[in-house]
C-alpha cells in the first residue's frame, strides 16, 4: 500500500513539474510573439503584429489551461500526501498494538527465566523487550503526534519495569540465539 501511495505521489510531483516546465514555456513564448508583433507593428507590418498578437494570445489561453490543470494536480497531491500520512499513522498504530502484546509475551517468558535463574535467557529477553520498546516508541511518536511529548507513552505506562535496557538492538540473529536457547534448556 505505501508503495503504491508513494509511487503516486512520486507521478503527481513528475506531473507538477512538467506543467510548471510548460507553463514556463508558454510564458517565454507570449513575450517573444510580443517582442516580434512590437516589431512588426515599428516596422509598419500591421498584419504580422496582428499575427504575433495572435499566436501572444494563444500561448497565454495555453497557460491558463495549464494553470487550471495545476490547480487540480496540486490537490491530488495534497490528497496523496494525506492519504500516505494516514496510511503510516495507521501502520504505526498496529505496530504500537503488536510491540505491547509481544512485549507481555516476553515479560512472561523472563519471569519464568528469571524465577529459573537462568541469567543468560533473561539477558537475551531484556535485550528483545528493549528493542521493542524502541520500536514502539517510534511507533507511538508517528501514531499519536499530539502524545509524542509525554515522558512515557501511555502503552508502556502499565509495562512492568524489571527488566534492565541493553545498548544493543533487537535483531534476526538474537531470535536464532533464543530459540537455540530455548532448546538446549528444554533438553535439559
Amino acid at each position: 500500500m505505501f508503495s503504491d501511495l508513494k509511487a503516486d505521489l512520486e507521478r503527481i510531483k513528475s506531473a507538477e513539474r512538467r506543467i510548471e516546465e510548460l507553463m514556463a514555456q508558454l510564458e517565454d513564448q507570449a513575450s517573444t510573439w510580443e517582442q516580434r508583433s512590437e516589431q512588426a507593428y515599428a516596422l509598419g507590418e500591421e498584419d504580422l503584429a496582428r499575427e504575433a498578437l495572435a499566436r501572444r494570445s494563444g500561448c497565454l489561453k495555453a497557460r491558463q489551461e495549464l494553470l487550471t490543470r495545476l490547480s487540480q494536480v496540486k490537490m491530488t497531491h495534497s490528497q496523496l500526501e494525506k492519504e500516505l500520512h494516514d496510511a503510516i499513522k495507521e501502520d504505526s498504530k498496529n505496530t504500537v498494538l503488536r510491540v505491547a502484546e509481544e512485549i507481555k509475551a516476553l515479560q512472561q517468558e523472563l519471569k519464568r527465566a528469571q524465577a529459573s535463574r537462568n541469567t543468560l535467557l533473561a539477558s537475551v529477553l531484556e535485550e528483545k523487550i528493549e528493542a521493542l520498546l524502541s520500536l514502539g516508541r517510534k511507533a507511538w511518536d508517528v501514531a499519536f503526534p499530539e502524545e509524542a511529548s509525554r515522558q512515557t507513552p501511555a502503552w508502556e505506562e502499565n509495562l512492568d519495569s524489571f527488566y534492565k535496557p541493553f545498548p544493543d538492538l533487537y535483531s534476526k540473529e538474537i531470535d536464532l540465539e533464543l530459540e537455540n536457547l530455548k532448546r538446549r534448556m528444554d533438553a535439559l
